[in-house]
């Protein structure tokens, strides 16, 4: 008599449910870091090692050269070849089109918050559609300012002393380093949101029933959107409040490759920990790469990294001084261009709730 075989452990119920934890576990892994934790130097004529990272890209910020109004000044009085329109045109031009661009949408949005609500009192898409031009004009005014800045007086890179050109540091210490977090930045995340809230409008017109279901579709899609970007800033907002400034002193500037890193963590608050807190020192690459479509995107590698855990005596995150070997095969700080090379010291914090982590960006060159 032959029996009939029951379901592989592959197939079954449970074996399905173990691979997709199995499967949740590694991508939280993966977009937490915790797979850079611990990556071993370079050896001389190998390639290193690289760990992917889940993170913002980091765009150049080199340091802005001074004198750029009076470089202005002097290319507009220029009755040289380098002062006719065409040369001026060419050389400011990545700042006069955004600028030429501005003036339309604040104009067009400052009359529509002006001028509709008087005709339509009471209605609220007037003040909707008006906020979301006139940010946009700001915005793009933002952009043709600092391009005309960057192209009036461009910084210029020192190769003996590096960090005096590609970042703005402070000898003392540093705040936490957060890529991509400025006025433009905020400005945009602000007319995305607006620009969601006017679709919204969509909901009011009278429609059939397919129109009714790709309406839904779409402006669902983007409310959803909408409210992961306000979930972000509510929870960044709450983090803040509750974990304080923290801050990061070191005890020299700057540091190289080949000698040491000292340095001293001071938090915002003395938070309440539930276990060892972790520091993580961590050497970034970003490399440029095409995605399915043939794009390039930048994505950020970790080639080094060494980790520290740190006891917490009382149960509370308090000062505690940090000390890492800097191994001189791993490259130096580099910001000065897309594929940029940098250094990270991550702290992280167990707590009853969602977990404190912070990162630092360290001024830690090449000792060659």
């Amino acid at each position: 008599m032959v029996e009939a075989a029951g379901p592989s452990p592959q197939h079954s119920p449970a074996g399905k449910r173990g691979r997709w934890r199995e499967a949740i576990s590694e991508a939280r892994a993966e977009i937490s870091g915790d797979v850079a934790t611990d990556i071993p130097a370079p050896s001389s004529g190998k390639p290193a090692q690289r760990v992917r990272l889940y993170s913002t890209p980091r765009t150049p910020s080199p340091v802005a050269s001074s004198g750029a109004l009076r470089q202005i000044f002097r290319d507009l009085s220029d009755r040289s070849e380098r002062g006719d329109p065409k040369a001026l045109f060419s050389k400011y031009a990545a700042g006069i089109a955004p600028l030429a661009m501005s003036i339309p949408f604040t104009g067009a949005g400052t009359a529509v918050l002006i001028l509709v609500p008087r005709k339509n009192p009471g209605q609220i898409m007037p003040y909707v559609f008006g906020a979301v031009f006139a940010l946009a004009g700001l915005f793009l005014f933002t952009m043709g300012v600092s391009a005309i800045r960057a192209a009036g007086a461009p910084p210029r890179p020192s190769a003996k002393e590096p960090w005096k050109t590609d970042n703005a540091w402070d000898p003392s210490g540093a705040r936490p380093d957060a890529p991509g977090r400025s006025v433009a930045g905020f400005l945009g995340a602000a007319l995305f949101l607006l620009l969601i809230g006017a679709f919204n409008v969509m909901w009011t017109v009278k429609k059939d029933l397919s129109a009714w279901l790709i309406v839904t579709i779409v402006v669902g899609l983007f409310d959803l959107i909408g409210l992961l970007v306000i979930g972000s800033i509510v929870f960044t907002i709450f983090q803040r409040l509750r974990t304080g400034a923290p801050r990061l002193s070191w005890r020299k500037f700057p540091f190289f490759t080949g000698g040491r890193f000292d340095a001293r963590f001071t938090p915002g608050r003395a938070l309440r920990v539930t276990g060892p807190v972790r520091a993580i020192l961590r050497c970034v690459e970003q490399a440029t790469e095409k995605d399915s479509q043939g794009r390039p995107e930048v994505h950020p590698y970790a080639i080094y990294a060494q980790s520290k855990t740190i006891d917490a005596p009382d149960g509370r995150l308090r000062p505690f001084d940090l000390s890492f070997e800097i191994p001189a095969t791993v490259p130096g700080t580099d910001l000065s261009t897309q594929e940029s090379t940098c250094w990270l010291l991550e702290i992280r914090a167990p707590l009853a709730g969602p977990d404190f982590s912070t990162q630092f960006l360290l001024p830690i060159y090449s000792g060659t």
